[in-house]
């Protein structure tokens, strides 16, 4: 009969249905559900009627409600939404502490998954583990150890960050072939532009031949988050009709049971009174006690007697029941209807280029890697500590050693830039091209001696707002004019020109302000720039008013 339609009947046997073997949704010859024991990759649960499975050619329909059955998936299997319809809970089943992978698919999405079933381990119906995900179309949330990747074969090679098994991020496969990553906890390496993305960039473009780090998240995956606020609500609704179909017993059903209960124990005690002629006399008295206070109402029975206020407060229950599942509605008819907004156009300035700048320090990027896999091996060596297999001493010594790689670049920068900026040392972290100046103007009482210019994408283990690059001028104060102190306010007085835009005042500088006479002082200014800016002029003065020029180019 493989392939055929089976007859099955609904609940008591009256009107007929079919189901067909292999559908997802397996029962056995009468209606009743398939007791099967073997556990499945499945989903749990979907929003609106456009979601199917394409499984060996034929399109199967899926509804999957949260707390019911959900649909079983196989290996191959690939799994489709409509418009307006969405998957939630596409899971996996792990092997004992391993993590699940799971897939969130929105409207007019598709992916294929390939699954391996094995029945060893400690899972009961075995493990059922989603092995590769192929991305096909549209957009999803993804999070698991398994092998992924795109139908259109873009150019990226994505892994967990250091010390992590597992990947987490939302991505959108764009009409134009791109792909966008956002909310993101993995890797993201282009193999034709050999450069990888910022660990703490808020969103990703991944083109054929190029990566973009957006410095903030764009409308349309910012409306695009909002569906799993909904889905909480939705979430609402869906466990509130089943609190209503089997609300269970009430506080005050438990009481009138307790009542019922009583009532009986005292027609017992009344009955032993009227029998038992050698009941001992303190048990009688206390069953005298116990009968007097259930006629007067008193005692257990007042207890147990339903109040007014328990009343008001099943009523409330039952009002914020019935709330729950008025927003959860809500909230689905919102998702079914949610529409994003059109993707921005990319921005040249946020395209990411290889680094080939001189490095002077470890990137923050890199320090944070370097942090997360020593972070890794510790938590390593207090599992064998645990397990009985390190001794305590070696296991201080070891983490301690560790946590000493952990912050020695720190310590190294920190060294490094007690130095910058004087007797020409260097200032960035990483300088993409530098300039000797060594030009001396007068202002006012102070001489500025201006030794030297560097640009770079980082300063002090931060990167550069994308778009832009730090520019670093080394110089020498001194009053040489005026026998009181000499002051300079470098954020009021030292700005910085780079084209036909305003000049900027610096982000911040390391030198002393207050100068008094015959005592120089010694360091650096800096400022951010548009990355494409070549040409500078260094300006000494008011705003509003004249000022003194150093000019330089980078």
């Amino acid at each position: 009969m493989a392939g055929k339609g089976i007859q099955v009947a609904e609940a008591g046997g009256g009107a007929m249905g079919s189901i067909t073997p292999g559908t997802g949704y397996d029962y056995e010859m009468g209606g009743a559900p398939k007791k099967e024991k073997v556990s499945k990759t499945a989903i749990s649960a979907t929003i609106g009627k456009g979601v199917s499975v394409v499984r060996a050619g034929k399109k199967l329909p899926v509804i999957a409600e949260l707390g019911g059955k959900p649909f079983k998936l196989e290996n191959g299997d690939r799994v489709e939404t409509g418009d307006g319809s969405y998957v939630f809970g596409l899971t996996d089943v792990p092997t004992g502490d391993n993590p699940s992978t799971s897939i969130t698919l929105y409207p007019g999405s598709a992916v294929e998954i390939s699954t391996r079933h094995s029945s060893a381990g400690k899972v009961e119906g075995g493990a059922d583990v989603i092995t590769k995900v192929k991305f096909l179309s549209g957009m999803i949330m993804f999070g698991g150890t398994c092998e992924f990747e795109f139908k259109n074969s873009l150019p990226i090679k994505l892994s967990p960050v250091a010390a992590a098994s597992a990947m987490s991020f939302c991505a959108e496969i764009r009409q134009d072939g791109s792909a966008a990553f956002f909310r993101r906890v993995a890797e993201i390496e282009h193999t034709r532009a050999k450069v990888k993305a910022g660990i703490f960039s808020k969103e990703t473009i991944v083109t054929s031949d190029a990566l973009y780090d957006l410095p903030a998240l764009e409308p349309r995956y910012e409306e695009a988050l909002r569906a799993f606020d909904l889905w909480g609500k939705a979430q609402g609704a869906i466990m509130g009709k089943m609190a209503m179909a089997h609300p269970g017993p009430s506080g005050e059903d438990f009481k009138k049971e307790m009542q019922g209960a009583i009532s009986a124990n005292v027609a017992q005690m009344r009955k032993e009174l009227a029998e038992n002629e050698y009941l001992p006399k303190d048990v009688a008295a206390d069953y005298k006690k116990q009968i007097a206070d259930f006629e007067k109402g008193s005692g257990q029975m007042k207890a147990f007697a339903p109040k007014e206020e328990e009343k008001g407060k099943e009523a409330a229950r039952k009002a914020g029941i019935q709330k729950a599942i008025t927003d959860g509605e809500q909230a689905i008819s919102q998702l079914s209807s949610l529409k994003l907004p059109s993707p921005q156009k990319l921005d040249p300035n946020f395209k990411l280029s290889p680094d080939n700048s001189e490095r002077r320090g470890m990137s923050m990027d890199d320090y944070t890697r370097n942090a997360w896999a020593k972070s890794g091996k510790i938590n390593e060596l207090r599992q064998q500590l645990d397990a009985g297999k390190m001794s305590k001493a070696e296991f201080a010594a070891k983490s301690r050693s560790l946590q000493e790689e952990i912050v020695a670049p720190l310590k190294k920068n920190a060294e490094r830039l007690a130095k910058a900026g004087k007797d020409g040392a260097p200032v960035l972290d990483a300088a993409s091209a530098k300039t000797k100046i060594g030009k001396t103007v007068q202002y006012g009482p102070i001489a500025v001696e201006v030794r030297g210019a560097e640009i770079g994408p980082e300063f002090r283990m931060m990167k550069s707002p994308q778009g832009k690059l730090f520019v670093a001028v080394s110089m020498k104060l001194e009053n040489t004019k005026s026998a009181s102190t000499a002051y300079i306010v470098p954020d009021e007085e030292m700005w910085l020109n780079f084209g036909a835009s305003e000049p900027v005042k610096p982000e911040n500088y390391k030198f002393e302000t207050a100068l008094d006479k015959g005592k120089p002082t010694e360091g650096y200014v800096y400022y951010a720039v548009p990355s494409s800016s070549k040409k500078f002029s260094l300006l000494l003065g008011k705003k509003g008013l004249p000022k003194t020029p150093v000019d330089f180019s980078l």
